[in-house]
């Protein structure tokens, strides 16, 4: 079996966008549109993916409620960026609240950051 993509439903896909390809850096594999949402595809080509979705306002269903905060829902996404130093120093100077770092052990050291829907989100580096 092949892991391919985690769903996040999202209140401002802007916003998102901003957070995952602007601030992280996710490559922006797809986008296109349904009556009933706005989806985005995120991360490489041939790799596992991020899909943020934003519902319209014309969702038959009525379902505009998104994740929110992940002690409750339970959702971490765990991403290993190129140069976490690098990445959680931007993320900083942003203002954004950082836990971490955090080393369980020898091998791997981690930090958490919340994205704009309250997704907790696990910057890691593996030895």
């Amino acid at each position: 079996m092949e892991f391919k993509w985690v769903t996040l439903s999202v209140k401002d896909l802007g916003e998102s966008l901003e957070f995952y390809n602007g601030l992280l850096g996710l490559e922006v594999a797809s986008r296109f549109e349904t009556q009933e949402s706005q989806i985005v595809m995120l991360g490489e080509k041939d790799g596992p993916k991020i899909e943020l979705i934003m519902k319209s306002s014309a969702d038959p269903k009525g379902n505009s409620s998104v994740g929110g905060n992940s002690t409750e829902g339970g959702i971490t996404v765990g991403l290993a960026p190129k140069n976490l130093d690098e990445l959680i120093g931007r993320i900083k100077d942003r203002g954004l609240n950082v836990q971490g770092p955090i080393s369980p052990n020898g091998s791997i050291r981690f930090y958490f950051v919340s994205d704009p829907d309250g997704y907790r989100i696990q910057l890691l580096e593996q030895k």
